[in-house]
């Protein structure tokens, strides 16, 4: 496996999510994203565009008018309660020894991307009482979640090591400049194709995500009347997350795997499943579900079906088993926000009792031929 980016022999110790924000096309809140998901709602937009129909999943009443960093702002903002509920919590439930880390698309101008991590510094220090580092990373595709997760995992464990780590992420594939270039490039699905290559594109999404992670297992969060919790008054949780592990992460291929003509082989897949289940010690008969970027586009599916069915051969006594549990089919491409959303997901059904499965695998695959694969295990 000389090309995923880490040993797979070494295992680093799990964390656990402790608090979910979330902020998608299905709702502005854990809950709601929860239960329309069981619910299987979509919630598909029309953006014409050179006479075409395109696919879109918008947050419609956050960021509708809205355009390049205000967009982001705005999903990000809605993340947060405004600031003339802000109440600074007792000394005492600060997060200790945390840092905050917020992926950016790198879409984004400097001086933009600056401005939005610094816009919501602000709005986060406006609820504690003790300062909270952030630094922020602009990049692209949807491995960046899994990217963030690895690195943040990979930092030697020494007494001046943060515990906590708050990683938000925030991308936008709706926006009309992003939605443009991604429609030329044939990444869009539009209404009336029935052509192979449209077949083979997503739907264009939006999201923001805040996750809660830490390194000891979180105490129970309470979730009140209308999925407010204690945490800045949004649903929390879940305490049912018992554990996410180093994610594993391949290389792109040398030419793109989409667009193109080329056939799949499951190897760019199968490699960091591989890895990724191993970091969880367990086998590919133990995950139970799958969660991922595949709207049912061929070249996904083929790369899917063949990594697995390439383990499973390799694993007989421990099979592949598990159920696809979905995730692009209801919420379109996410691009940075591809992973922290897929968690905060499934943090938010364990803590609501709606899981699907106890472990689950969380995988991308980027157009370009990279993969990356987290294992999640939802209750203790």
């Amino acid at each position: 496996m000389s090309r995923l980016t880490q040993n797979s022999a070494a295992l680093a110790s799990p964390l656990h999510i402790a608090h979910v924000r979330l902020v998608t096309g299905l709702g502005q809140d854990a809950r709601t994203n929860a239960a329309a998901w069981v619910a299987q709602r979509r919630c598909f937009r029309n953006e014409v565009i050179d006479g075409k129909k395109l696919f879109t999943a918008p947050v419609t009443n956050v960021t509708q008018g809205l355009q390049g960093a205000p967009r982001l702002r705005a999903l990000l903002d809605a993340l947060l309660p405004p600031p003339s509920v802000a109440k600074p919590p007792p000394a005492a439930d600060v997060p200790i020894n945390t840092q905050a880390l917020l992926l950016l698309p790198d879409w984004l101008a400097t001086d933009e991307q600056q401005g939005l991590a610094e816009h919501l510094h602000e709005r986060l220090q406006a609820h504690l009482s003790a300062p909270l580092p952030l630094t922020y990373r602009a990049t692209s595709g949807a491995l960046a979640s899994h990217q963030a997760l690895h690195d943040l995992m990979s930092q030697p464990a020494n007494g001046e090591a943060p515990t906590r780590h708050l990683l938000i992420a925030v991308d936008s594939l709706c926006e009309p400049a992003v939605l443009k270039c991604e429609h030329t490039q044939g990444r869009v699905r539009y209404a009336g194709a029935h052509d192979v290559p449209a077949a083979q594109a997503g739907t264009a999404g939006e999201a923001a995500a805040m996750l809660m992670l830490q390194a000891t297992p979180p105490a129970e969060v309470s979730a009140g009347p209308g999925g407010r919790g204690k945490a800045h008054g949004r649903a929390a949780g879940p305490p049912t997350v018992r554990a996410i592990h180093r994610p594993a992460l391949g290389s792109p291929t040398s030419s793109p795997r989409w667009p193109s003509q080329q056939q799949g082989n499951g190897h760019n897949f199968s490699e960091p499943v591989a890895c990724a289940v191993a970091h969880a010690g367990l086998a590919l008969g133990d995950i139970g579900g799958l969660i991922d970027d595949n709207e049912d586009q061929a070249w996904r599916t083929e790369d899917r079906w063949l990594g697995l069915q390439r383990l499973s051969l390799a694993t007989p006594d421990h099979p592949w088993e598990g159920r696809h549990l979905g995730g692009a089919e209801q919420l379109g491409q996410l691009g940075v926000a591809t992973g922290a959303v897929h968690w905060g997901l499934l943090a938010a059904l364990a803590h609501q009792g709606l899981g699907m499965a106890n472990t689950v695998l969380s995988c991308t695959q980027d157009p370009n031929g990279a993969c990356a694969a987290t294992v999640l295990e939802l209750r203790p």
